[in-house]
């Protein structure tokens, strides 16, 4: 599954289909677990592939980009970074990405969107 990216870019969405399909399955069958959740290598993906990994079952779809989650966003699931810093920090950016106004507001300033 890390060549999705490549797949994506190429428009090879039965290979990466196909590609998707082969690790859920070795996961489950190695783990005798029913795997939901997929994060997308390097934070690549797009709307097909969002679709085509909804298809196969994948209830939680990880990215990279940043801010916060409802149960409304689960195929595209942020995150924020953890940097090697203190709790004191940690708390910081806990109190911010735990609302959504605020995760707005400060990647608004963070980055000028």
């Amino acid at each position: 599954s890390h060549n999705t990216p490549y797949y994506m870019t190429e428009r090879q969405y039965e290979v990466l289909k196909e590609d998707l399909a082969c690790g859920k399955r070795v996961l489950e069958e190695r783990l005798s677990k029913k795997i939901f959740h997929f994060a997308w290598p390097r934070g690549h993906y797009d709307k097909e592939g969002v679709r085509i990994a909804g298809e196969l079952g994948y209830r939680a779809l990880y990215t990279t980009d940043r801010g916060t989650n409802t149960s409304a966003n689960l195929d595209m699931i942020r995150r924020f970074p953890v940097k090697c810093k203190n709790g004191k920090w940690l708390n910081g950016k806990l109190q911010i990405y735990s609302s959504t106004l605020l995760t707005k507001l400060y990647l608004a300033l963070r980055t000028g969107i």
